[in-house]
């Protein structure tokens, strides 16, 4: 009843008995606009060099880039609740750390060079009821924004338009968005605008507790 294993799977070539589907898929984050690398020029000289040791102990380039990113994942409840041996209080909390988890979540390579901590600007919840749907073709073509103007909310004004479109013809009625929204750039009727990010888990958590007592 490990969460980390119920939510990602596990597999042991050697012990199949114990392996184990996972509930949550995750992808790769993709950019919303067409993107241009940088590069950090660097040197680095030694504390202390002979007569004959002059110049740099190392001369190298990072490359990195500033980018607006789409993030997509989502979990079968009914599947971690499975992997959970059926243990619903667990499934509920689950939920709501990972929900937390998930928006806080940055990667630690190369922080002490760039301190990139750059919280999320949107982050939606959808409960679909037919499969699931990335919309990341939505950046199919790329974002652009107008001199003056920040990349966010165009990507994410792209973002809602895609999804009424794909909803209209592979959606649910009973589908249901919750989101936050720093951008001010998502329609304020298409889903509950909430708060904070507890709010948000404490909505995931609730959704599937109540689907699961219909």
């Amino acid at each position: 009843k490990a969460l980390d294993v119920a939510l990602f799977g596990r597999m042991l070539a050697d012990l199949p008995e114990v392996n184990q589907d996972a509930a949550c898929q995750m992808a790769h984050a993709i950019s919303t606009h067409r993107v241009e690398r940088e590069f950090d020029y660097f040197t680095a000289v030694d504390d202390k060099g002979g007569p004959e040791e002059t110049g740099a102990g190392m001369i190298g380039q990072v490359e990195f880039n500033s980018a607006t990113f789409y993030r997509y994942t989502n979990i079968n409840p009914a599947k971690l609740l499975e992997n959970l041996q059926g243990d619903r209080d667990l499934l509920l909390n689950g939920l709501r750390a990972f929900t937390l988890a998930l928006a806080r979540a940055i990667p630690t390579g190369k922080q002490n060079t760039f301190a990139a901590h750059n919280p999320p600007s949107f982050i939606g919840v959808v409960i679909r009821h037919a499969s699931p749907i990335n919309l990341a073709n939505a950046f199919e073509t790329p974002v652009y924004a107008e001199r003056g103007q920040a990349l966010t909310k165009p990507s994410v004004v792209k973002l809602a338009e895609y999804d009424s479109a794909l909803s209209a013809v592979y959606g649910d009625p009973r589908d249901c968005w919750a989101y936050l929204d720093l951008s001010q750039a998502w329609p304020q009727d298409k889903g509950s605008k909430l708060n904070s990010l507890t709010e948000l888990a404490d909505w995931v958590a609730q959704q599937i507790a109540n689907a699961q007592e219909a």
